[in-house]
C-alpha cells in the first residue's frame, strides 16, 4: 500500500487542547475528549488558551495500515527506528519500535557563516546510541504528515479498541522533530542545552551527551535556581531580545510567566576540567560552536540558512564562553562573577 491513506485522509476532530511551547501556540485536536489524552505532568504548565494557534496537530487513533516507502524519498533518519520522508510536497515522519542495540543518525549539512570578510565552511554530523527493546515488530506505530512549513500536521497513532486512554500525539520524539522546524521559520533554534534562571539572569549551558548539562541542572536546582530544561532549550528572537524557553520533559515546577521566555544573559560551552576555567569566544568560532550544538531542522536550504544566520547574530549579541568546570557548587559563584 502507498501513502494515500495518510496523505488524503480527512481527520474530523471535535475536541481541542491548546498549548504554548517556545511562545508558539499549538492546538491539538482529537475525535475524543482531550482529557483522555495522557499528556503527563510534564505538559501541565504548557496548557494555554489561544484563539489563533500558529500550528495545529490533528490526531487519528486506530489501526495503521501497512505501507511501504521508497528510500529515494528518505531525507534523514535511523534505520528501522524512524525516518523523515518528502512525499507529494509534504514531510512524512515514520516512527517504529527500536529494534537494534545501536543506530546511527547522520545528517550532513554543508554551508558557511560569514563574519566580516571571512567565511567558515562546515559539515554537521549527528550520531546517537539506541537502547535495545525486545520486539520483533517493525510496523510503524506512529505516522505524522506535515505541511512544508509545519504549521499543520496529522498524527496517526496505532491504537486498539477500547480507547480508555489516548497516547500523547506529541510524545517523544515527535515534538523534538517538529519543534526545530517550527522554530527555524520563526527566528529561533532548538539547542542541546541546560537552561537556568538565577537571580533574574538566564544562562545556557551547551554540550552533547556526557558534557555536564544534567550535572549543571542539579547544581543550580539545589541552589535555588529555576531549571527550564536539562537537555533541550528553544531560543527565539522576540522584539529584538533573545529569549530562552522551557519545553515539556524535565518535570520542574515553574511559573507560567516563564512561558513568555527569559532573556539570555550568557552562553557557555561545557567541558569537564580539573579546575574551573573560562575562555571568551567570539566571531566565527562562537557561531560554529553554537551551530554544532543545535538540532537541525528537516534538511531544507532555506531553514538551514535561517539557523546559520541566527547562530551568527546571537553570538554577536550575547557573550559566549567555553567553560571547563569541576562538578561542585563552587562553579556557581565562579559563573556569577564572570563579567
Amino acid at each position: 500500500m502507498n501513502l494515500s491513506f495518510f496523505l488524503n485522509h480527512k481527520i474530523q476532530n471535535r475536541y481541542q487542547q491548546n498549548l504554548r511551547i517556545a511562545n508558539i501556540d499549538i492546538s491539538v485536536t482529537s475525535p475524543y475528549p482531550t482529557g483522555r489524552i495522557i499528556f503527563g505532568k510534564a505538559y501541565q504548565n504548557f496548557f494555554y488558551p489561544s484563539k489563533h494557534p500558529e500550528a495545529s496537530i490533528h490526531t487519528y487513533y486506530g489501526a495503521i495500515p501497512q505501507f511501504t516507502l521508497l528510500d529515494k524519498y528518505l531525507i534523514s533518519g535511523i534505520e528501522d527506528m524512524w525516518g523523515i520522508y518528502s512525499v507529494g510536497g509534504k514531510k512524512v515522519f515514520v516512527l517504529r519500535p527500536i529494534k537494534y542495540k545501536k543506530g546511527k543518525l547522520s545528517i550532513f549539512v554543508k554551508g558557511n557563516i560569514k563574519d566580516n570578510k571571512d567565511a567558515f565552511c562546515f559539515k554537521l554530523r549527528r550520531d546517537y546510541d539506541m537502547k535495545p527493546v525486545k520486539t520483533r515488530i517493525c510496523q510503524p506505530f506512529r505516522v505524522a504528515v506535515s505541511k512544508p512549513d509545519f504549521t499543520e500536521s496529522s498524527v496517526f497513532i496505532d491504537s486498539k479498541l477500547p480507547f480508555s486512554s489516548l497516547a500523547n500525539p506529541l510524545g517523544y520524539p515527535l515534538l523534538e522533530l517538529l519543534l526545530p522546524n517550527l522554530l527555524s521559520s520563526k527566528r529561533g533554534v532548538l539547542l542541546h542545552a541546560c537552561g537556568v534562571v538565577d537571580r533574574n539572569k538566564g544562562y545556557l549551558f551547551l554540550g552533547h551527551s556526557g558534557y555536564g548539562k544534567t550535572t549543571m541542572a542539579k547544581l543550580w536546582r539545589d541552589s535555588g535556581g529555576v531549571i527550564l530544561h536539562d537537555d533541550l532549550i528553544p531560543v527565539r528572537k522576540v522584539n529584538g531580545t533573545y529569549l530562552a524557553f522551557p519545553i515539556p520533559g524535565y518535570g520542574a515546577t515553574f511559573s507560567k510567566k516563564l512561558l513568555q521566555g527569559v532573556p539570555v544573559s550568557k552562553i557557555f560551552f561545557l567541558y569537564h576540567s580539573p579546575r574551573n576555567v573560562v575562555s571568551h569566544k567570539t566571531g566565527i568560532l562562537a557561531a560554529t560552536l553554537l551551530l554544532l550544538r543545535s538540532l537541525q531542522p528537516t534538511p531544507d536550504v532555506k531553514l538551514i540558512k535561517n539557523i546559520q544566520n541566527f547562530c551568527a547574530q546571537i553570538t554577536k549579541t550575547i557573550p559566549c564562553y567555553s567553560l571547563g568546570f569541576v562538578p561542585d557548587r563552587r562553579v556557581l559563584d565562579f559563573i556569577r562573577e564572570i563579567n
